[in-house]
């Protein structure tokens, strides 16, 4: 192994210094002599050769996302049972080995051999098979035996439950290897595949990294890493958790940084030097200097060229709509189209309606699209002949048949609800596109490079001139008739008032005293609001219904608008200044937070109320603690990381990147720069990568890459 070291490592030197000097075919020749000995092309070959397994056993893996060798061999094993040595009884805890004469048995509700060797030690068997009752039948008292088990203490007795007993003359010192639960699959067999598997592998040493990441990390070969995990090698847990999850975060960056590459050059616009103040004048209102800064930031990357996206994040409220809206004028003025991509209907026809009065008055034309969008065929034509200057949309706009003419400027708002897929898709659509993320839910950096690779980042801290901190109020269930007479007091001032429920109905829910929507919406109405005009709005309302309620109640015609969490995201009317949040300890930070920015939006005094029962979860007095001490967007998003933990908050899958079973990235922050600095390194240099590598992103992405290319 020592031998075959140092030739990789003289190898790999001759392999940088010819990439040095962009000598790439002679740098090709030693990959080729490096994979005779580390075998990257055999050893990928080998990692993702299907499991040949009976198709409902094959039904069971797949529920544990288990397709191929290598997913099999990732499979963590809950724990290694040493039972190398035997141990007294008396000094044994835990999972130990022991040995001692038989002295008694028993026989009734369930099986008991006791055992001594000084000290007793009782075994017991309970709903024992065939097989196993015969061997315990052939167990003589006074056979020497030995017993491998976890040890369980009752004060100074010592028990095993379902213990693996045998005679002393047929022990062996052996590690056993417990692994998750695959539906009712026994361990023996798991365990049997898995030692399958690593019968087939490449004779050691295999890999699929670039020689020079594993020798710059110190990292330990693939084939060191599998004995540790499943055969209980002196690899430290340390270094063999490092590997797994630098693997991990390598696959994920390198194939973002494949993405990339095939990212063509951003546009290059023109911006007269008395733009931003010309629009400045055209506005009702002032903008911050973060959104001025946000404007700058954008218009600077779109005179140069230099960055094709940037991920713009601010809390509700902050102005973020109004950035993206300035910028894609810049564009328009260019000759190219703009896109806007929005989550949900309500949000995209809001849009759309400040889209059409904004650009209009520029002189530029505005379209929507939706799924409920009759003309659909009309719109895409349109687009497709430049008949139509800006686009407004939901998921609609995936729509093979929208081909834009020359689109310059996408814009995908409420980023985390668009997988990358997606995302790519509509990116797609206008190959030198600038793309513009927008989120009201601030992600921390490391996992937003993660997410998004290059993408520049920009947050906006600051909020519109005038507008006054929201009033978030704790009652308990008992009192919240002092939030509804505070409500009707609002409705009384012209102002509109909304009610949020978990549930549209109470069959919804096993859960007990959970308030729904439709159970108590005419209570409310008849005790509180009776003279006023209450409408309600949930999910399996049709679109039409919806868009009218939305409608009515911005033009002030509802007075107030009782609703389940379809309000969350992007729903604004200045003139609501009251939101009354039913079973609130049901809800997460981050929710809680969007649904409170739903009042505030304007100069008036805004108030949220919160309204638990009178005994919640520790888990949920933190979390509206947490909104009773700030409104600030940034500061709750860290407190929820901290309540609930990035993996809870941030699944890659949602995204659409491979899963991480041992990584963090927010945890793991040090190690996600060291693996981007590395693949930054590699591609910069041209390094040529093993095919056998590129199998494996290609595996862990689902989708096919080339060195330069997404295909």
């Amino acid at each position: 192994m020592k031998k075959i070291k140092q030739l990789l490592n003289m190898l790999e030197s001759k392999i940088l210094t010819c990439v040095h000097k962009k000598d790439y075919k002679q740098a090709s020749i030693y990959l080729k002599k490096e994979n005779s000995l580390i075998k990257f092309d055999k050893c990928a070959n080998w990692l993702l050769s299907k499991l040949l397994l009976k198709p409902h056993v094959e039904k069971i893996f797949n529920k544990k996302h288990v397709y191929c060798i290598y997913d099999l061999l990732l499979t963590k094993p809950l724990r290694q049972e040493h039972y190398t040595q035997i141990s007294p009884i008396a000094n044994a805890t835990e999972y130990a080995c022991v040995k001692g004469v038989v002295i008694s048995k028993k026989m009734g509700n369930y099986y008991s051999i006791t055992i001594d060797d000084g000290t007793r030690l009782e075994c017991k068997w309970f709903n024992i098979n065939n097989v196993l009752k015969y061997i315990l039948k052939n167990i003589k008292v006074g056979t020497s035996v030995v017993c491998e088990g976890k040890i369980s203490e009752f004060g100074l007795f010592k028990e095993m439950h379902h213990p693996k007993i045998k005679p002393l003359s047929s022990f062996k010192p052996h590690i056993d290897v417990i692994y998750p639960a695959f539906g009712n699959l026994k361990n023996t067999y798991i365990k049997k595949l898995v030692e399958q598997a690593l019968s087939a592998a490449p004779k050691p040493p295999y890999d699929y990294l670039p020689i020079t990441v594993i020798t710059r990390n110190k990292l330990p070969f693939l084939n060191e890493v599998f004995d540790a995990l499943h055969e209980g090698s002196s690899l430290s847990e340390s270094l063999m958790l490092k590997r797994l999850k630098y693997d991990e975060l390598f696959f994920m960056q390198l194939g973002l940084a494949l993405v990339e590459q095939n990212k063509c050059e951003s546009i290059k616009i023109n911006v007269d030097k008395h733009f931003l103040e010309t629009v400045q004048k055209n506005l009702p209102f002032e903008l911050t200097i973060d959104q001025k800064k946000a404007i700058e930031t954008i218009l600077s990357d779109l005179k140069t060229a230099q960055n094709s996206s940037l991920l713009l994040q601010g809390d509700v409220g902050s102005g973020k709509t109004i950035v993206a809206f300035i910028c894609a004028l810049a564009v328009l003025k260019n000759n190219y189209q703009v896109c806007f991509m929005l989550p949900t209907t309500n949000l995209a026809l809001q849009t759309y309606s400040r889209a059409k009065a904004f650009f209009e008055n520029f002189g530029f034309s505005v379209e929507l699209l939706i799924n409920t969008t009759k003309k659909k065929q009309e719109i895409f034509d349109k687009v497709k002949d430049f008949k139509m200057h800006c686009i407004i949309g939901t998921h609609a706009l995936l729509n093979e048949k929208l081909l834009f003419n020359n689109l310059g400027f996408l814009v995908i708002d409420e980023q985390h609800r668009f997988g990358v897929d997606q995302r790519r898709i509509m990116s797609d659509k206008g190959k030198s596109a600038y793309t513009l993320i927008m989120s009201a839910t601030p992600i921390p950096r490391s996992l937003a490079f993660a997410i998004y690779g290059k993408t520049k980042i920009f947050e906006i801290h600051s909020m519109p001139k005038n507008r006054k901190p929201i009033k978030t109020i704790h009652l308990n269930k008992s009192d919240e008739h002092k939030a509804f007479l505070h409500a009707r007091d609002e409705i009384i001032n012209k102002h509109q008032v909304y009610v949020i429920f978990t549930l549209i109905e109470e069959s919804q829910s096993r859960l007990s005293k959970v308030d729904s929507l439709m159970g108590r919406f005419e209570e409310i109405k008849q005790k509180y609001f009776s003279e006023f005009k209450c409408a309600f709005l949930h999910s399996k309302l049709n679109a039409t219904q919806k868009d009218k309620i939305f409608d009515d109640f911005f033009k002030g015609q509802i007075d107030c608008l009782m609703s389940t969490t379809v309000i969350e995201v992007g729903i604004d009317n200045p003139n609501a200044t009251v939101i009354i949040i039913e079973d609130a300890d049901l809800y997460g930070l981050a929710q809680l937070h969007q649904l409170r920015g739903r009042v505030g939006r304007s100069d008036l005094d805004s108030y949220c109320y919160l309204i638990t029962k009178d005994k919640v979860s520790l888990l949920a007095k933190k979390r509206y603690n947490v909104l009773l001490s700030t409104n600030d967007g940034f500061e709750i998003a860290y407190q929820d990381l901290m309540l609930r933990g990035s993996g809870e908050i941030y699944s890659t899958r949602q995204h659409g990147l491979p899963d991480l079973e041992f990584a963090d990235i927010l945890k793991d922050k040090e190690l996600v720069e060291k693996v981007k600095s590395d693949i930054d390194e590699l591609l910069k240099l041209n390094y040529p990568l093993s095919e056998g590598l590129l199998k494996m992103v290609e595996h862990k992405w689902q989708k096919k890459f080339t060195f330069a290319r997404v295909v």
